[in-house]
């Protein structure tokens, strides 16, 4: 993109951002907290803080989209803002064929509140949006003696029962890190 005008260089990063697939807060953030954002990590995050901030004020729903291991089987979810489709912008995707985890009420079942997203919105994107996912997150998804569950399910507000991985936890010890830095 080198040489082309801002707005030239723009459209040509959001078409490269779609042929990749749905954004969501990893590894964008990871960027931001470890590196340094880079203009092009900056803009697209600054992007999909805009699109869960707008979900928000027009559904009421927290939206905090991330790759998040599960508690039940197919085990792992993908979870992202899809740049090109604006009737259902908000993607779930699985690593499974099998017909029963493709079911649109399954996916809505498995769509989470990524705990690790929270911490890295708070860290990276002060606002009172991302004060209020680590408000909700905090009183849902606390595990006595054991950190954070990873994620908090959307359509129950329940946390993933007696789950926690190593990840979600570092990543909030990250961004309390980058915080307080």
């Amino acid at each position: 993109m080198d040489g082309q005008a801002d707005a030239d260089s723009l459209i040509e990063l959001l078409f490269s951002a779609a042929k990749i697939g749905s954004l969501g807060a990893e590894p964008l953030l990871l960027e931001g907290v470890e590196l340094g954002f880079t203009p092009t990590s900056k803009y697209l995050a600054d992007m999909l803080f805009s699109a869960q901030l707008e979900d928000n004020r027009k559904t009421g729903t927290m939206r905090c989209a991330s790759e998040s291991p599960l508690d039940r089987a197919p085990w792992f979810v993908y979870q992202g803002y899809n740049i090109n489709n604006f009737a259902k912008p908000w993607n779930i995707e699985v690593n499974s064929n099998e017909a029963r985890y493709k079911r649109p009420d399954f996916m809505r079942s498995i769509e989470v509140i990524s705990v690790k997203a929270a911490y890295l919105w708070a860290a990276t994107h002060p606002h009172a949006y991302h004060h209020t996912l680590v408000d909700y997150v905090r009183a849902r998804a606390r595990i006595e003696n054991f950190g954070f569950s990873a994620g908090v399910y959307l359509e129950t507000g329940l946390p993933m029962a007696n789950y926690t991985d190593l990840n979600t936890n570092g990543i909030i010890l990250e961004a309390a890190t980058y915080m307080l830095n």
